[in-house]
């Protein structure tokens, strides 16, 4: 998914007929994932971590000059061949909140991390991998799942990058 990205497991059954030529999975540690994450607009990848079964990030709001510092965790999934996060808990002022305390304290400005984001990462990849699953696993390293689509034996097109959108 990013440069150096370089830990794939593939599985491929017998079966290429029903159109789908197997799963591969990727593994990506924290600094992958910051890069990966670098290309989403208002993101805070600079602050990501993962402590399974999400994926972390801090920041922080000024509220009339005051810091308070925020910690979201997310929890990743797939949808539509997107890499998915979705806010699992938030912690502020060191105690944990949910998104309407959060946003009460803070006002408008909590809706920055109060919300699901969707990262299309099609346009990295080959057109004939379609991400159908992502866990953050025990070692906190983010596991990524694909399914081949097996026309690519034949139609070497799916080779060639996917697009978003």
């Amino acid at each position: 998914i990013t440069p150096g990205t370089t830990r794939l497991a593939v599985s491929v059954p017998a079966d290429v007929a029903r159109g789908t030529l197997g799963t591969a999975t990727v593994r990506l540690d924290t600094q992958e994932l910051q890069a990966l994450l670098a290309r989403v607009d208002g993101f805070p990848a600079e602050n990501v971590g993962m402590q399974s079964p999400n994926v972390t990030f801090s920041t922080e709001f000024s509220i009339f000059g005051i810091g308070i510092p925020v910690g979201v965790s997310l929890t990743p999934g797939a949808a539509g061949g997107a890499l998915t996060l979705t806010p699992a808990s938030f912690e502020a002022a060191g105690g944990e909140v949910d998104a309407q305390q959060l946003r009460q304290q803070l006002g408008g400005v909590a809706d920055g991390v109060i919300r699901d984001w969707s990262v299309c990462i099609q346009d990295q990849l080959p057109a004939a991998l379609t991400l159908t699953g992502v866990t953050v696993d025990p070692s906190n390293e983010l596991v990524a799942t694909f399914d081949v689509n097996g026309a690519v034996v034949v139609d070497r097109t799916l080779l060639q990058p996917g697009s978003c959108g």
